[in-house]
């Protein structure tokens, strides 16, 4: 039996190793068939896959918005779910942080999904759009 304050644990420890780029531990919490659905307003929509997929969405995410850090704030535990308020801070000063609730759903002691909630998707599609022409 796996409890709350595990649960808990386990997300802070995904959101320390992801913050170094430690992916190999990050993926030591993840179901094989673990899964991140992004919306469909966003240029990195869609579903992302496998173990290894947050490798390939992390870098995306961070480099298509120009995010420089990330703020987590209070968690809340269910019994087989973490909510974590995330504030996304941009390299353009110009914008507004990106206020966002993820949810992290398990399976046992492991992540099978996590599905993220933008409060104001215009936020991140104003940010994608200002780090693509700071980039051109």
């Amino acid at each position: 039996r796996i409890f709350m304050t595990d649960l808990k644990a386990i997300v802070e420890a995904m959101y320390n190793a992801s913050a170094v780029g430690d992916f190999e531990k990050v993926e030591s919490f993840l179901t094989d068939d673990f899964r991140v659905e992004e919306a469909e307003l966003l240029p990195f929509a869609g579903l992302y896959t496998g173990k290894q997929c947050l490798r390939k969405l992390f870098p995306i995410v961070m480099e298509t918005m120009g995010v420089v850090g990330m703020e987590r704030g209070e968690m809340l535990v269910g019994t087989n779910s973490v909510a974590n308020k995330v504030t996304l801070l941009l390299s353009d000063d110009n914008l507004e942080p990106i206020e966002m609730m993820e949810v992290t759903l398990f399976k046992g002691d492991k992540v099978c999904e996590i599905r993220p909630y933008y409060f104001n998707p215009k936020q991140a599609i104003r940010a994608c759009e200002a780090q693509s022409k700071a980039n051109k």
